[in-house]
Formats: structure tokens, sequence, C-alpha cells
């Protein structure tokens, strides 16, 4: 495997990215630093050093950002391998990749707000079916679209129903906490019934034998 180094931006030796026992972290302005030698230079500075607490705080909010950047990529390569495979094409042009991240953005002309890649991956294997018999619905009225330019129409059927998406979602969401709530209850509920209810003593298992007792006095 092909490595992928950067410099430290402290000590400016080679990292390799992916070696996990580089012990390492990205910052938000990609700047790679060992954690050891930004530890380093944060507590010994002359002015306001930090404690290693602090240091150690900031590199783990850094990692946890950097996380969420990998799912989202990884997240976004998903989709983007559904769609290659969906619509039987190799190559999407880079206007189409722009495009995709101002969905993403909530920048795109006539959209109020961001559409994430996770919702847009979920509509489109859900409706998968839908929009397939809109395209052949096209086909027989004459007008065919195909390759990248019935994924653009797609895009568009899609994104004109997030609001309902959205909808459904947060339907799904209760649907699923009363669900939960309603297995807590019913595992909490403990009917009389299915309580062992204590054997009765006989009066004469618990008699007590006074004569008896009287003769071993």
């Amino acid at each position: 495997m092909r490595a992928m180094t950067r410099k430290c931006s402290i000590c400016k030796e080679l990292i390799d990215l992916k070696d996990a026992n580089e012990d390492f972290f990205i910052t938000p302005n990609n700047k790679v630093n060992h954690t050891h030698c930004y530890i380093n230079e944060q507590t010994t500075r002359k002015r306001k050093p930090k404690t290693i607490e602090e240091c150690q705080a900031y590199i783990e909010e850094c990692r946890q950002v950097d996380r969420e950047v990998e799912k989202k990529t990884n997240i976004k390569t998903e989709l983007y391998e559904f769609l290659f495979d969906m619509y039987d094409i190799s190559y999407f042009p880079k206007y189409f990749y722009i495009k995709m991240d101002s969905v993403y953005k909530g920048t795109m002309k006539n959209l109020s707000k961001p559409v994430p890649p996770e919702d847009l991956l979920d509509m489109w294997r859900q409706k998968r079916n839908y929009l397939d018999k809109v395209a052949e619905q096209n086909r027989k009225k004459g007008n065919e679209i195909s390759g990248v330019n019935r994924v653009n129409y797609d895009l568009a059927i899609l994104l004109s129903k997030y609001d309902s998406y959205l909808k459904w979602k947060e339907q799904q969401k209760i649907a699923i906490a009363e669900l939960d709530e309603s297995k807590k209850r019913s595992i909490e509920k403990i009917e009389y019934t299915d309580v062992a209810r204590p054997k009765r003593v006989s009066n004469t298992d618990n008699k007590v034998d006074i004569n008896s007792m009287l003769d071993e006095i």
C-alpha cells in the first residue's frame, strides 16, 4: 500500500498517515502535528503555556472533527457509487460534484436548507423504483433522459420531496421512541398473577404442641 505522508508542522519530520503506530492529529487549519511535539511546544512556551490536560483536550477535539469529516466523505463516496451503479455510468463531470456540494451546504439556488448526503442516499434508495417508473413514462412520451442528465432530473425530483422526507423521518423517530417505551413498560410491568404467591401454611403444620413443650420443662 502506498504511504500517505505529511510533515509535522513542528518538528518537520515526515508522518505516515496510514501507519497505525504514528501518534499524530490534524488541526482545523489542516496542519499535521505529532502529539508529543504539540504537547511539548504548548507546555513549554513562555507566554500562557497550556497544561498537558488542555493539550490533550484540544487534540481530542481535533480528532473528533477529523472523524466527522471522514464519516461524511465515506457517505459521499457511497452515494456516488450508488449513482454509478443505478444509472450505469462511469463518470461525473466536475460541475456535478460542485452542484452536489451546494446541495449538501444548502447554497444551491431555490434550496432553503442543507441536504446531507446520508439523507440524499436514503431518499435515492427508497425512491429508486419510483424514479425508474417516471423515467419509463417519460420514455413512452418520447422524452427519454439518460446518463448524467437523468441523474440531475431525478435529483430535482428528490429535492422537491425533501420536506416530506423530513416529516417522515420525524414520524419514524416518534414511532420508534413509542415502541421502545412500550417495550420498557411491558418489561417493568409485573402482573399480580405473575408473582409467585407464598404457600399457605396449614394450621396443622403450624400448630404448637403445648403439652410436649411442658413435658420438656
